[in-house]
């Protein structure tokens, strides 16, 4: 039998040596395992792993207090002695960390738990740490003195800052003279804040002091705008006027035009920031403000006045109307409106009743003798020569001031207006005193001509005397119910003369027509008509026109003959000519001419008629008492002159209305 070898018994098992080398090599892993071991329990202390920094401050082994403390200690010892410098341009504004207040803000807690994560985790960051590796904690750098933080800013601002100029001009003048200062644009520079605060927080968060160079932004000017130049500085000359509120002189203004060619070269030439002036062209205006201060309210343009009669309550309302528009001013071009001035004729503003006719006779209306201003206002503005924008006259004549002088108002159908057609401004004066209504034109005379007016009456219609009986007139007497106007046709001229006297021109201002109106007197009906009388037909006349009228009220149209046309007036604004003028058009005063007939002078409006008898030829006004009776009261009756003659002298024929006035509305 065969025997085994040895070698072929063991032929594939490990040898001596290989088992060795297999003990070694597990007992290495196991020394390693051990001492990986050995780290991850080193990691889990409560210490920051090796390796662990703040900035620039390492914690590698630190507890929680000790991290607290090694930074409060870089706090002390690096940012209260820190000083950044900034450089701006050629000049340099330190930073200090310590007035800044600056802090470091970090939690050492989280250094301590800085990269352990789980067991096994925290001993290979230990190890990474042991050998050199390095993990950053996150940290805050703050400032808590933001008051010094933006006055570094600031003052780095100031520095370099400087706001873009564009192009630009400013206007220099006196009172004769006028030059623009043409300046040309520069550029504009500042600290760019937002990069400068960036690298900042950046130098803090490093703890460094390295310079700091700010970044400067530059912003380069327009191009000059010469539409704007022109429009700004050209304009029309204005005379120096007058605030009527404060009463103040409103220095004038020179007319002014710019070289615009000229503006463009200087400019041109100009470096930045250069400045040049530029004389302008200058026209000095017709009224400078020396010559309105010295000419204001210097000179009376025209003058009028007017007696004022009739009733305390009629004086009263005159005196109203003048105080209304006493003292107003107007500019060169205003209008003055004598319905707008008055304003309402009530009771509440203080008017009384006063004599006034309407359609259906003479009764006392509130705010009567209201025109006696206005017409007075208007003979004075034809002496000034001013604008007549618009003014209507009475269908009968009135009394007070001459044939063609008048002006009636009834508001808001008929209104007296006029303009300031002079350069300056003008005053009105109007008052009444000792029953003598003034009116007067204050303002400046800009040529040495005046004016004076001429009046010319003709074409007298008389008027009749007719009788009404009506029983409310007490048995035995006779009582007035319409007074007479005796018609006529007057016209108005505007004379102007040289300083010399010499006529320069006549000129026809207004043609205007004045109704005759016939006598009304009421008698009462058990006395019978008067004697001579003449009896309308159908016991009734009409109170306007003194008529007579049948059963139904019509007017009879008998001995109306030699009646004057119905008024009318010219278009309104119409330029006076030798025509008939327009509305609103005024008369004048005329001095007669010499062969003309006197102009008749008839009563103030609304003048209580005086107890006188009639003038010789006139039908009687009043009858003969039955025997026993009281004699008759007879008020004054205007002689009706021959046809083409003026009335005899000293006659007051009283105003009544104009035809078609609204029942119940004073017409003065």
């Amino acid at each position: 039998m065969e025997g085994k070898r040895l070698d072929d018994n063991n032929k594939g098992a490990p040898g001596r040596g290989g088992k060795i080398a297999l003990a070694c090599g597990a007992g290495v892993l196991a020394l390693l395992a051990v001492g990986y071991l050995a780290l991850c329990a080193l990691a889990g202390r409560a210490r920051a792993l090796p390796g662990t920094y703040m900035g620039e401050v390492d914690l590698s082994g630190m507890t929680q207090a000790q991290a607290q403390a090694a930074l409060e200690q870089v706090s002390t010892d690096r940012y209260q002695a820190l000083e950044i410098p900034i450089q701006v341009g050629d000049e340099t504004v330190t930073f200090s960390a310590k007035q800044a207040g600056v802090q470091v803000l970090a939690d050492p807690a989280e250094a301590v738990k800085a990269g352990k994560g789980n067991f096994f985790a925290g001993g290979w960051n230990y190890l990474a740490g042991l050998l050199g590796g390095k993990r950053q904690v996150g940290f805050e750098v703050r400032a808590d003195n933001a008051a010094y933080v933006n006055g570094v800013y600031a003052q780095a601002a100031r520095m370099v800052d400087q706001p873009v100029e564009q192009p630009h001009w400013e206007l220099e003048e006196d009172e004769q003279t006028a030059r623009v200062i043409l300046y040309q644009g520069r550029t504009g520079q500042s600290v760019d804040q937002a990069a400068l605060a960036q690298a900042l927080e950046d130098a803090l968060g490093a703890g460094e002091a390295a310079p700091i160079v700010a970044e400067i932004r530059t912003q380069a000017p327009g191009q000059p705008d010469y539409a704007a130049l022109a429009q700004d500085i050209d304009r029309p000359g204005a005379n120096a006027t007058l605030d009527t509120e404060t009463d103040e002189i409103v220095p004038h203004k020179l007319g002014l035009k710019v070289d615009v060619d000229r503006a463009r070269e200087i400019l041109d030439g100009l470096a930045e920031g250069e400045s040049q002036a530029l004389e302008l062209e200058v026209e000095v205006p017709e009224i400078t403000t020396e010559q309105l201060r010295a000419a204001l309210f210097r000179d009376v343009l025209g003058e009028a006045t007017s007696k004022v009669s009739g009733t305390a309550n009629r004086l009263n309302n005159v005196q109203l109307a003048a105080a209304s528009c006493d003292g107003i001013i107007l500019l060169p071009g205003e209008r003055f409106s004598y319905n707008t001035a008055t304003g309402e004729r009530s009771a509440a503003r203080g008017y009384k009743p006063a004599p006034g006719y309407t359609a259906n006779g003479s009764v006392d209306m509130l705010g009567g003798g209201v025109c006696q201003p206005s017409s007075t206002l208007y003979y004075a503005c034809l002496k000034a020569d001013l604008e007549i924008v618009e003014r209507h006259n009475h269908r009968y004549n009135v009394g007070y001031v001459p044939d063609g002088m008048d002006a009636t108002v009834s508001a808001p159908r008929l209104d007296y207006v006029f303009a300031n057609n002079t350069p300056y401004p003008i005053k009105i004066e109007l008052e009444v005193k000792n029953r003598v209504c003034t009116a007067r034109i204050l303002g400046a005379k800009t040529t040495d001509t005046y004016v004076e007016t001429e009046s010319k009456s003709y074409a007298y219609v008389p008027y009749q005397t007719v009788y009404q009986a009506d029983e409310s007139v007490p048995q035995g007497t006779t009582k007035v119910l319409t007074s007479p106007h005796t018609g006529r046709t007057a016209e108005a001229y505007k004379l102007l003369y040289a300083a010399d006297g010499t006529l320069i021109s006549r000129t026809l201002i207004s043609k205007d027509k004045y109704a005759a109106c016939n006598q009304v007197i009421g008698y009462n009906p058990l006395d019978g008509a008067p004697d001579g009388s003449v009896a309308p037909t159908g016991g009734q006349v009409d109170l306007e026109t003194g008529l007579p009228l049948d059963e139904n009220g019509n007017i009879i149209e008998t001995g109306t003959e030699g009646q004057p046309p119905a008024e009318t007036t010219p278009a309104e604004g119409q330029t006076p000519a030798e025509t008939t003028p327009a509305e609103g058009q005024i008369p004048a005063e005329t001095t007669p001419v010499e062969g003309q007939p006197p102009v008749e002078q008839p009563p103030a409006e609304g003048q209580t008629p005086v107890e006188t008898p009639p003038a010789e030829g006139q039908p009687p006004a009043e009858t003969t008492p039955a025997e026993g009776q009281p004699p008759v009261e007879q008020p004054p009756v205007e002689q009706a002159p021959p046809e083409g003659q003026p009335p005899a002298e000293g006659q007051t024929p009283a105003e009544t209305p104009p035809a078609g006035a609204p029942q119940g509305v004073v017409v003065e």
